[in-house]
């Protein structure tokens, strides 16, 4: 987590691979446009949604086996619309990326 725009970052004992190997690897980080603390991570098999600053997280879409989650983004106009992408898939969200909300486009 970052409190200074990025400048230094805090390893959240919520994140931690060694307990949790699905936090081995993130490689896209995308946050809620007006909700503060709303953030999600697209980690190894999963995508994850935190919604107070990354205390705690829950799986909110976890794609077949095989398909990496590589991409995250929310919409900036609309925060409900969560899009996400794996290299065979996209999944959209219009409920805010709320666990069993995404739709395969």
């Amino acid at each position: 987590m970052t409190a200074n725009d990025g400048v230094t970052w805090t390893q959240l004992a919520s994140t931690n691979p060694a307990t949790d190997g699905r936090w081995a690897y993130v490689s896209r980080l995308a946050h809620h446009p007006t909700t503060a603390g709303t953030l999600y991570a697209a980690g190894f098999g999963a995508l994850f949604k935190t919604t107070n600053f990354g205390t705690s997280w829950t799986a909110v879409l976890t794609p077949p086996a095989g398909e990496l989650i590589i991409d995250v983004d929310v919409n900036p106009s609309n925060g409900n619309q969560v899009l996400v992408g794996t290299a065979r898939t996209v999944y959209l969200s219009t409920t805010g990326g709320n666990a069993g909300s995404f739709v395969d486009q």
